[in-house]
């Protein structure tokens, strides 16, 4: 499964979800993938439930910036990676 997601507007972005399989997998005469769309569904809609709650409280006036909790260790490496990967394409 693929997400993309498509900036459309301020605090608007369309997700586009893409299934892949093996076509020897679609070409099952039992190939069904409801139960896995089904269940990718429910959890994505939780996710961008979240997600969304998370932006109006960033929109609030008791919000202030601050560093990574200590639960975003990897959350941080993987911001400090894609940064030094950008500035490694600009020298």
């Amino acid at each position: 499964m693929l997400h993309t997601l498509w900036p459309t507007a301020p605090g608007r972005t369309e997700v586009v979800c893409e299934w892949f399989f093996e076509p020897q997998t679609i070409a099952r005469d039992d190939f069904d993938p409801s139960d896995a769309v089904d269940f990718w569904d429910t959890v994505n809609r939780q996710d961008w439930h979240v997600c969304e709650l998370a932006q109006k409280g960033v929109r609030t006036r008791g919000y202030t910036a601050g560093r990574y909790s200590a639960e975003e260790v990897d959350v941080h490496a993987f911001d400090q990676m894609v940064a030094e990967r950008y500035m490694e394409a600009l020298t």
